[in-house]
């Protein structure tokens, strides 16, 4: 992500932020688990305090981010967002990225990574060819 703003002004409201969230009392950290299961992995996620219309599950590069929007006002009343990182995962070659899916019941993000052939074992015949 790049900041069009200089390095003392980013400092500058993550310091807020820090002084404000001491402030208030803190806020409620994310509780991420990783289970890993005979065909995929399961992430299960509970972000306090945040809507789920608010949470974003991207793939990035090699990488499953959970995270939100955090915004604060800027000059002017211009709003900036900031992404909160709530978890992250590295892929490895043998998730199925194409069918990676997410549900929310109960107030819990479950994220399903289902495993391919290169994990649950590939198997074809090849048919040889007589010239």
């Amino acid at each position: 992500m790049k900041y069009d703003k200089d390095k003392k002004w980013v400092r500058r409201v993550l310091h807020t932020a820090d002084i404000v969230n001491t402030l208030n009392g803190g806020i409620s950290e994310p509780q991420v688990e990783l289970e890993k299961k005979s065909d995929h992995y399961l992430l299960k996620a509970r972000i306090p305090g945040v809507d789920i219309e608010k949470i974003k599950v991207e793939i990035v590069e090699k990488n499953l981010m959970v995270y939100h929007n955090l915004e604060f006002k800027g000059r002017n009343n211009s709003v900036i967002m900031v992404p909160h990182v709530a978890a992250t995962c590295p892929l490895s070659p043998e998730i199925d990225f194409r069918n990676i899916s997410a549900s929310f019941e109960e107030k819990i993000l479950s994220v399903f990574l289902p495993f391919n052939e290169l994990r649950t074992g590939f198997h074809k015949n090849i048919e040889i060819k007589k010239w």
